[in-house]
């Protein structure tokens, strides 16, 4: 099953339980439920805008269910990608998923609600929204009651080949460190990857000015960054990537780090590969993500041999989400590592 394919079948499971029987034998009935009514007396469902991951669509239909059934109210859904378009959908702009013009001139609440949210990673997208769109901006009701962690994953037989070939331990940060090792050799040059899978620049984080002028004043890589017509953003190679300052002189001596939506997790990565002389190529992925039980992984050869975001949800006995360039490529050896 493809990624695409495998976010759609969650959908379509979320959408065909909303049409079923109810949960509760004392549900509201379809008929008596209500709409909310803003100040100007627009009258509408209820609006929960729901990531584009595992724990945020079971999250999302509980809640879902307890508001149509218990609450009597009538609801509609939005799919998005990642945790900063639901920042600025839940600040009722118009194309959140757009990263140059999130469409925020004409604002017009209609997601009132969104949960399970990686709201830490991006503490100053959502103060600059508090600041620049006080009337509408979000606010954070607290946790759900639960942790998610967020780490990368390679898969265990690139591990042990590092380890038999040349002692090198890729769970180990430093392992990673260009001038003592030369970690690369053991993934995939860029020159044999299919660009065609990969999102472009223009696409991902690179273009949010905030986060690349946070990393280029926190490492002093000025010349991982650009200014292009007065604003500051991510300077791009070849297209679809972004090289670590070690990797700029020689980009066929780097390994790839993937990630999904517009960046998950980008800003963390340049920065550890700036402070460690990591030689990373930065791009996210086309297209969706699958799901996958950790309990699950069955041994099968990848499409690639590269390092993909991996997060886990402690909750949901191991359930996350794994990137896929590959249809080949749905179930991974085992092996996390936190490097």
């Amino acid at each position: 099953m493809g990624p695409l394919v495998a976010t759609l079948w969650s959908a379509w499971l979320w959408l065909a339980a909303r049409a079923a029987a109810p949960c509760f034998d004392d549900a509201i009935p379809a008929a008596s439920r209500k709409n909310v009514t803003n100040s100007h007396g627009e009258s509408y469902p209820l609006g929960i805008h729901v990531g584009g991951w595992t724990a945020a669509v079971i999250l999302s239909s509980v809640a879902d269910v307890i508001i149509r059934e218990k609450m009597g109210y009538h609801t509609s859904q939005a799919f998005g990608s990642g945790t900063v378009e639901q920042f600025f959908a839940m600040a009722g702009c118009q194309t959140p998923a757009d990263i140059e013009d999130r469409g925020c001139a004409k604002r017009k609440i209609v997601h009132h609600l969104s949960l399970e949210g990686w709201t830490d990673g991006y503490a100053a997208t959502w103060n600059q929204i508090q600041q620049d769109y006080p009337d509408t901006a979000p606010q954070n009701l607290g946790g759900t009651g639960y942790a998610g962690l967020s780490s990368d994953y390679i898969t265990q037989e690139v591990q042990e080949r590092a380890l038999s070939d040349s002692g090198l331990s890729l769970e180990f940060y430093r392992s990673y460190n260009r001038s003592w090792h030369d970690a690369g050799q053991y993934f995939d040059r860029i020159s044999q990857v299919n660009t065609s899978l990969l999102a472009p620049c223009n696409q991902s984080r690179l273009m949010v000015s905030e986060a690349m002028l946070h990393y280029a004043n926190l490492t002093g890589d000025w010349d991982g960054v650009e200014n292009v017509s007065g604003k500051v953003i991510g300077k791009c190679f070849q297209g679809h990537f972004w090289f670590a300052p070690a990797c700029r002189q020689n980009a066929s001596a780097c390994y790839m780090h993937l990630t999904a939506g517009s960046g998950w997790g980008w800003e963390h990565t340049m920065q550890k590969s700036a402070k460690y002389l990591r030689l990373v190529m930065k791009c996210p992925a086309k297209g969706q993500i699958i799901r996958f039980q950790s309990d699950c992984f069955r041994r099968s050869r990848c499409a690639y041999d590269l390092v993909v975001l991996w997060e886990f949800h402690e909750d949901s006995k191991g359930a996350g989400i794994l990137l896929q360039l590959d249809a080949d490529c749905v179930s991974l050896g085992q092996g996390v590592a936190h490097v």
